[in-house]
């Protein structure tokens, strides 16, 4: 298996993808990456160098010529902009990769091996998540921050995604448009499902066989934050109980 692992990132969104791509170079066996495509959506040259420098088999592709920049806040028009250009560049990467395509928000932390989350026979994998219902009265079963295409059906599905979220309601429209497209698309496509303590890990302490299990962290936003302003150390602080060594890994990779 050789895998194609795709993130979206702007300037605002650099650290973060420091911290994703430095673990995912020391903790993933390089010989099962095919590429890492990322989609620059407004780096500045000199953080394009240290990616080019540091990490190996990457390519950029660009979705937008002008750079999106989203600044500290989440939940505001210009940060729903750059998420909406993660899947306009997958559904890019589908047309002309080869399968599988793994999805990835840039605020994560791969803490080990995944391959064994690559499942086969299927069209597309998605991250389970405790079921919630969001301000806008969504129900959400599912996560965006994980995401993989195996076949034409799920590049399709990609396709009816980008299609699906403008019209959803709230300020967070992505997850709540994938979860809406699983729930009216059952029978259309093979989907497999991942669970969010084993590739999108939250919160160690609720989950007892942590240590064993959590394969990524994700640093995500909270939602009751809104508008607010969230520095990325307090993104990191919303994931509890990370061991020390994860922590000094952290700084390293920012320090770098």
């Amino acid at each position: 298996m050789k895998l194609t692992i795709y993130i979206a990132v702007n300037q605002d969104y650099y650290e973060f993808s420091k911290i994703l791509l430095g673990s995912l170079s020391e903790n993933f066996p390089n010989e099962k990456i095919k590429k890492i495509i990322i989609n620059d959506l407004g780096l500045l040259e000199e953080q394009k160098d240290w990616i080019i420098n540091t990490i190996d088999k990457v390519e950029f592709m660009k979705t937008t010529a002008i750079a999106i920049s989203s600044g500290p806040e989440v939940h505001t028009e210009k940060w729903r902009l750059a998420v909406s250009q993660k899947t306009v560049g997958l559904y890019q990467i589908c047309k002309k990769e080869n399968y599988p395509i793994l999805m990835l928000d840039c605020d994560m932390y791969v803490v080990k091996d995944f391959s064994n989350e690559v499942y086969d026979e299927c069209d597309i994998q998605v991250c389970k998540r405790p079921v919630l219902t969001n301000n806008a009265g969504y129900r959400l079963d599912y996560i965006g921050c994980w995401f993989l295409v195996h076949t034409d059906w799920g590049k399709e599905f990609v396709e009816s995604w980008i299609r699906t979220i403008p019209h959803m309601r709230g300020g967070h429209k992505e997850t709540p448009a994938l979860c809406s497209l699983i729930s009216t698309t059952k029978d259309r496509y093979l989907t497999k499902e991942n669970l969010e303590n084993a590739v999108a890990s939250l919160n160690a302490k609720e989950h007892a066989d942590y240590r064993r299990t959590s394969k990524i962290l994700h640093f995500k936003s909270k939602p009751f934050y809104g508008r607010h302003t969230q520095s990325l150390r307090e993104r990191i602080l919303n994931v509890s109980d990370i061991p020390y060594e994860i922590k000094e890994n952290i700084e390293r990779y920012l320090s770098s």
